[in-house]
């Protein structure tokens, strides 16, 4: 068994989950682009990223994977959050003006940190027809996200007990696979028993 296999399972993932949480920090906190990569269907990317950022195994995975990533990169916890933070408060005329003229990319040579720090991706075509330009800027609600889980503000696991939690984890595989049949079988009896009476 692989590590990443082992870390998944341990993590409560499936091994395509891990791969989606590992895509998610290798292509910059990008939901949907993560989803494609790890092989969730091109045409429900977005919705299955959604989904899959809403559980807080995956959000407490990516948290775990992204901490040896910035101690190799020499990025403190501030550092992170920061980067997250220029995400979040991005606005798109930080890069971009536009009006009833058009639209037209600001000039990367004005542009501050801050505003640099929140694109993604810039592109350009040329053609006979003059082409175009695009630009993507880092996902706000996923930056929005991950600093409320820094922050401590989304809610984590709920650990559920019951007065039986120490029995189970004292008893064998087949011992519980015994006491689920004894208990199966009695609610079998109970439940003919029942039928008859109604009779």
């Amino acid at each position: 068994m692989g590590r990443a296999t082992k870390d998944a399972q341990d993590a409560g993932l499936t091994d395509r989950q891990e791969r989606f949480c590992r895509e998610y920090l290798a292509n910059g906190m990008n939901g949907e682009a993560a989803a494609v990569a790890a092989g969730y269907s091109a045409r429900s990317a977005k919705t299955q990223a959604a989904d899959l950022l809403a559980l807080p195994n995956i959000s407490e995975r990516i948290t775990e994977l992204a901490v040896p990533i910035a101690a190799k990169l020499e990025m403190t916890s501030e550092e992170i959050a920061l980067e997250a933070a220029r995400v979040a408060r991005s606005r798109i005329t930080q890069v971009v003006k536009f009006g009833p003229a058009g639209v037209e990319l600001l000039d990367s040579g004005t542009l501050d940190d801050d505003a640099i720090a929140t694109v993604a991706e810039v592109s350009q075509t040329i053609s006979a027809e003059g082409g175009s330009l695009r630009i993507k800027q880092h996902p706000k609600m996923e930056a929005l996200r991950l600093l409320a889980q820094i922050r401590g503000l989304l809610l984590n696991k709920v650990e559920v007990t019951t007065p039986w939690d120490k029995q189970l984890a004292e008893m064998s595989a087949d011992e519980i696979r015994q006491r689920i049949e004894v208990l199966r079988e009695a609610r079998l009896r109970a439940e003919k028993e029942a039928t008859n009476g109604n009779a």
